[in-house]
């Protein structure tokens, strides 16, 4: 009787917050690190829910070090961050772990158990929602196992389900921990350079899952990228980052290759005005191409 009393009262909790605006706001944030160097100089930004923002920059601009101060691995210095109903500075113990369970975290490497099925790794995300007893015997309900399935087609791996994850391919094992992050149902999905390590084709497979959680799901997507490429072809608004300040904030067809030169300096790619061109023919394929997926997800909704 206790159990159900709890489980009603976290629904209750869980229904609040899930009700509540997503929207990220930094305000006049900075960060500096315990060895005296600055991460973040006087950042303000908003993000509304349901964005999909690139950041782009040098190594060591100050990204992940922005990424990282949403959900609280990094703390900030100085400033405000708010995050849905959360003022993130406050956040400690019970209510930062709830808080977490509501941002999904997608990286480089999978930390996926390759041991196990892929079905049972993405289940995984499901436990932080399941009362103890449950979670110990891992005692999935119809419905968990449901947005396990719809996670798996989203990113376009459901066929894959029942295969090992060491059996599969580095593409394949970062889409299967995007869906993994997608079962958790997630307001916002960091991503820290998920396609680095991916050969083109793999990339896209991955960044397509990205869109199609946007787009279907409404769940803000905040990824730092090094391609500038794939920045413009899959984001609707891209931020750039210099030595830990915002030096460029606007929707994706505003940039150029001045400011690209702002952003990167003398270490920028060869870029020019054709492959500007060129990521705008790209990415109305690729928009249109999600589009059409989502008579799939509707079967599998069934």
């Amino acid at each position: 009787m206790k159990t159900e009393t709890l489980e009603k009262e976290n629904k209750t909790l869980d229904s609040n917050i899930d009700n509540s605006n997503w929207n990220i706001t930094w305000d006049k944030v900075s960060k500096t690190y315990p060895n005296g160097t600055r991460g973040l100089t006087n950042v303000s930004l908003s993000i509304k829910q349901g964005e999909f923002v690139a950041i782009i920059g040098l190594s060591g601009a100050g990204k992940t070090t922005l990424l990282k101060t949403v959900n609280k691995i990094n703390t900030i210095s100085s400033g405000n961050l708010t995050v849905g109903p959360y003022l993130v500075n406050n956040l400690k113990g019970k209510k930062l772990r709830k808080f977490r369970t509501k941002i999904g975290i997608v990286f480089q490497n999978y930390n996926l158990i390759e041991n196990l099925p892929v079905m049972q790794n993405v289940l995984a995300a499901r436990l932080a929602q399941m009362n103890k007893f449950r979670a110990f015997f891992h005692l999935y309900k119809k419905e968990d196992i449901d947005i396990a399935y719809r996670s798996l087609a989203m990113v376009n791996i459901l066929e894959n389900a029942y295969d090992l994850a060491k059996d599969l391919s580095g593409g394949q094992m970062q889409r299967v921990a995007l869906a993994r992050t997608l079962a958790q149902q997630p307001k916002i999905i960091l991503a820290d350079e998920p396609v680095g390590a991916l050969d083109p084709i793999m990339a896209k497979t991955v960044m397509d899952g990205f869109l199609a959680a946007n787009k279907f799901d409404n769940i803000t997507i905040l990824a730092n990228l090094h391609h500038v490429d794939l920045a413009l072809q899959y984001a609707d608004r891209i931020i750039g980052i210099k030595k830990g300040q915002v030096i460029f904030d606007d929707t994706w067809d505003k940039i150029n290759l001045e400011k690209l030169k702002e952003i990167y300096g003398e270490k920028l790619e060869q870029f020019d005005e054709q492959q500007f061109k060129e990521n705008k023919r790209k990415r109305k394929i690729i928009q249109d191409e999600i589009m059409n997926k989502q008579g799939i997800l509707k079967i599998v909704d069934r």
